[in-house]
């Protein structure tokens, strides 16, 4: 199987700062496999992110990719970088790895290389910010559309919201009376009929339930929107 991905260099620290194109394979037909390149020194986080990474590509594509703990003397011809390295900075000179802003993320892709890092910070000896296994996360989703069913219902309490903020996600069902924000996103409803909710779903985007796909471009009670209403 092949499995190409267009990757957009992008800065994420709640706002879009640039776009540039590039595409690249991580694996094709089982064969050549990109590794993951991850520092010795990595946090148990940054780490369990970058084997993450590697679990869902061989889900995806049949093929289990190899996770390197230590960046290799010559750099690979073509890898997938986790964290930042000392050796991205000659990999992609015009990108900015100093994450000025709390749990930055960068994605960046050259055609031969992808870099997924991000601001992380420790206070002591414990994980504050998680930038770096954040920016694994939203790759997994972004771009190889991997989703997670939560296992039960997700609950919006009353003075609660939940932001979609523009990605897609499948839960169960729903409880509460909150808000949930979609701003661009898509949420998918696995089982509606044993939703419990009594909020709203604020547009725009897209809203899933067995099957039938509604749009919203505003504000709408959810016990409005269930399919046959």
């Amino acid at each position: 199987m092949t499995k190409q991905i267009a990757c957009c260099l992008w800065l994420l620290s709640g706002m879009f700062v640039s776009a540039v194109a590039a595409e690249m394979t991580i694996v094709e037909n089982g064969a050549n496999p990109v590794p993951i390149v991850i520092s010795s020194d990595a946090s148990p986080e940054n780490a369990l992110a970058a084997n993450c990474l590697a679990e869902y590509v061989e889900k995806i594509s049949g093929t289990r990719i190899s996770v390197i703990t230590n960046a290799p003397d010559q750099i690979p011809a073509s890898a997938i970088w986790v964290r930042h390295q000392p050796q991205l900075v000659k990999l992609f000179p015009k990108v900015n790895f100093d994450f000025p802003h709390p749990e930055e993320i960068l994605i960046a892709c050259n055609g031969k290389h992808l870099v997924i890092a991000g601001r992380d910070k420790m206070v002591g000896t414990n994980p504050v910010e998680y930038g770096t296994a954040n920016a694994v996360y939203t790759f997994l989703q972004k771009y190889l559309d991997v989703r997670w069913l939560w296992p039960g219902p997700l609950q919006v309490a009353a003075a609660g919201s939940f932001d979609l903020n523009g990605l897609k996600q499948t839960v169960a069902s729903l409880r509460g009376e909150g808000m949930i924000l979609l701003n661009g996103g898509t949420l998918t409803i696995a089982n509606p009929k044993a939703a419990a909710f009594k909020g709203s779903i604020k547009g725009p985007g897209r809203l899933i339930e067995c099957d039938t796909e509604k749009t919203l471009d505003k504000s709408v009670m959810y016990d409005n929107i269930q399919p046959g209403k």
